[in-house]
């Protein structure tokens, strides 16, 4: 094999590797933002299982006195 063809070698099994580590960042990213959807899911679910009424302000200061 000549040089340019051991060049091209080196080349592409850098290239590999790379693409290899990107993936495998990609695939912890993914993971990562799958257990947020499924957090922010199981959150929305219980905010409507615990709906407040609609004539309730949840903002309305409590006071003992009107």
């Amino acid at each position: 094999m000549d040089t340019r063809g051991k060049s091209n070698v080196k080349f592409r099994n850098k290239v590999n590797e790379t693409l290899v580590r990107h993936k495998a960042s990609f695939d912890q990213l993914n993971a990562a933002l799958q257990t947020i959807l499924t957090e922010l899911q199981a959150i929305r679910t219980t905010q409507f299982t615990q709906a407040v009424p609609h004539d309730i302000n949840p903002f309305a200061q409590e006071s003992s006195s009107h």
